[in-house]
């Protein structure tokens, strides 16, 4: 749970840290509509886009059944933290010669017998 320093607000306890990513929380969406109804109508008015409260992001999952929430500034400074990784051609991938190949005299005997 977090506290500010300044004010002293403290976050609900819904609100978990993401095993994954820890910068991330997150909570079920049920438990945001029950203990927010006003916060998770405008996450879900906003989607698929993203809702910004000037503090927080907030996003709710592709299944609808958790939200998650990320500071602004994290936010601004490395999306999501999720973004797709570039692309592997695993076709090169099968381009490997057997193992045969590098075996040399005596070896491969041994290796058929």
């Amino acid at each position: 749970m977090r506290v500010c320093p300044e004010c002293g607000h403290e976050d609900h306890p819904m609100w978990r840290p993401r095993p994954s990513r820890g910068f991330c929380d997150y909570t079920k969406a049920n438990t945001l509509e029950y203990n927010d109804p006003e916060l998770f109508a405008k996450i879900k008015e906003a989607r698929p886009d993203f809702y910004n409260d000037g503090h927080f992001i907030y996003n709710l999952t592709k299944t609808g059944v958790n939200v998650e929430r990320i500071e602004k500034s994290l936010f601004d400074f490395m999306g999501w933290g999720r973004e797709r990784m570039e692309k592997v051609d695993h076709s090169l991938l099968a381009m490997v010669p057997p193992l045969t190949e590098y075996m040399k005299g005596d070896k491969i005997a041994r290796a058929e017998a």
